[in-house]
């Protein structure tokens, strides 16, 4: 006893309704992940703190310093010499 062509007709349009259903389901469970994934990510970039940056010599102890938004651009250096003695490339021996 086979299948009339009228129930294998309604076999196939349930089974393009259910797979297309199916489909949509996931797709829309796909959005929805990558608009939190996205959320996520720019309120973990717009909260995040500023780095904290040290320099030393080795010889001194480090020195925190202060994070700039553009570069020192003048000769005036921003960090006093290690020691007071130390005024420029001319006063060391190698």
């Amino acid at each position: 006893m086979g299948y009339t062509h009228i129930e294998e007709r309604k076999l196939n349009r349930f089974f393009f309704r259910d797979k297309f259903r199916s489909t949509l389901a996931f797709l829309t469970m796909s959005l929805i992940l990558s608009v939190v994934l996205i959320v996520a990510i720019v309120f973990w970039r717009m909260t995040q703190t500023t780095p904290d940056f040290y320099a030393t010599s080795g010889m001194a102890a480090p020195i925190l310093l202060d994070v700039l938004a553009q570069p020192n651009l003048g000769s005036e250096p921003l960090l006093p010499p290690d020691r007071p003695e130390e005024t420029g490339l001319k006063d060391l021996n190698f």
